[in-house]
């Protein structure tokens, strides 16, 4: 045989199995911080040793907000990933432009996968006039992360499961103190966060409301619960300036008081979901554990979740179908529950030791205090306007917060106003 004949028999192979690679390569879109982008590596790297045949293409961004633009203008640029992780609030605004592809035929012929096996008000939020089109790839709960060690010091009592608002209150007086004696506080009770993901919680607790979802109209300011979330707001508001016990954000914004305090033991409460214990697990100076919030006139918490979708217009969706059923399977919920990221939305995992002594995070942690929050947590609302709403929300009750002498009512009448005309202008 002429070496011009082998050359070119050498050259078909090739070019055959880059063929088959590019025909069945998976592009995925992920955000995360370094510890997140570990722990799903490792579970990408497992699949593509069980499925040889299919090659990833793993595109990263930072945050949530980072991929948020670089899913849209993907999806504008007609390149959309094959799998997309896609948040909760951003779902029902994506999913009526037709972007997802229906699960249902895919999870009717798989007959391995039980949707029964996840928890059911995370598939519910995904979806869409009856027919599911994400899988929930994990969640988290609004809890209490509290420094064990400066509690035992101050000799405060730690956070009980029947803790109030007044608990939270009196406990911050407690723990707030000026430790050097120049006059002013620098070590805090608890720090309040003005993101809406924080404050709806005491929001619900309190009876108050966002959006009805009966009606699908925005009530912050109607008259069936403005007093209510104007006392919500009162609260907050008064713990920052009245009893000085929260470190206010404006001197965050303007000195980084209280970003990222809580590890320096400057703040003695924070709020957050169950990411937090990747930042908290390199705590080496203090104990810290996880309480469920005080409650109000109720129990509420907020509910964050993400889940897995496939493009409408992936070329491989049988493909794709098996590694968001491996992500979302026990595999990578192990990984996810082991390495303290989030909460699995796999019941079993959930419930199993890998979650509840997770091997990567401190031995001592309270996580059942997450699984209790469940029944009562809520995601935020459920709206194709919403991430336009919110960002009306975001913009005028951050006044309330940085501002000493802030007309909470006032404030929140305005913010009605912009949303009713936001629903005028569907």
């Amino acid at each position: 045989m002429s070496s011009g004949k082998i050359l070119l028999i050498i050259l078909s192979i090739l070019l055959a199995g880059c063929a088959q690679k590019t025909g069945r390569e998976i592009t995925y879109l992920m955000w995360g911080d370094i510890n997140e982008i570990k722990s799903v590596e490792k579970s990408l790297a497992q699949f593509e040793k069980l499925h040889p045949g299919i090659s990833l293409k793993v595109i990263h961004a930072r945050g949530s907000g980072e991929y948020r633009t670089k899913l849209q203008t993907m999806i504008a640029g007609g390149i959309p990933p094959d799998i997309m992780y896609v948040e909760a609030a951003d779902f029902p605004g994506f999913v009526e432009k037709g972007i997802f592809y229906n699960l249902e035929p895919l999870i009717k012929k798989d007959k391995d996968f039980r949707i029964e096996d996840y928890y059911s008000s995370l598939i519910n939020i995904f979806k869409y006039k009856g027919d599911l089109y994400g899988i929930p790839k994990d969640f988290a709960t609004l809890v209490l992360y509290y420094n064990v060690s400066l509690f035992r010091k101050m000799g405060v009592q730690s956070p009980g499961r029947d803790w109030d608002w007044n608990d939270l209150l009196e406990a911050s007086r407690s723990l707030t103190g000026d430790l050097d004696g120049d006059g002013r506080v620098d070590q805090f009770g608890i720090e309040i966060n003005p993101d809406v993901s924080r404050w709806a919680a005491f929001l619900w607790q309190n009876g108050g409301e966002i959006f009805d979802e009966e009606s699908e109209r925005w009530v912050i300011a109607s008259d069936d619960y403005l007093q209510r979330n104007v006392e919500t707001f009162q609260f907050l508001h008064d713990l920052i300036y009245k009893h000085k016990v929260s470190p206010s954000p404006s001197l965050e914004t303007q000195h980084r008081l209280f970003e990222g305090q809580f590890e320096t033991g400057r703040v003695a409460m924070s709020l957050g979901g169950r990411w937090k214990c990747l930042a908290y697990k390199e705590i080496k100076d203090f104990q810290w554990d996880i309480a469920e919030l005080p409650q109000g006139r109720k129990r509420a918490s907020v509910l964050f979740t993400v889940c897995y979708a496939i493009s409408r217009d992936c070329r491989n969706p049988e493909e794709a179908w098996k590694l968001l059923k491996f992500m979302a399977g026990k595999e990578g919920q192990i990984e996810t529950a082991s390495s303290g990221h989030a909460i699995p939305s796999l019941i079993e995992i959930a419930r199993s030791d890998h979650f509840l002594k997770a091997g990567e995070l401190p031995s001592q942690l309270n996580h059942i205090a997450n699984l209790r929050t469940v029944p009562y947590a809520r995601p935020l609302p459920a709206h194709k306007d919403w991430p336009l709403a919110q960002s009306i929300i975001k913009k005028n009750t951050e006044k309330i917060f940085v501002n000493k002498f802030a007309v909470i009512e006032k404030v929140l009448k305005e913010t009605g106003k912009e949303l009713k005309s936001l629903s005028a202008g569907r």
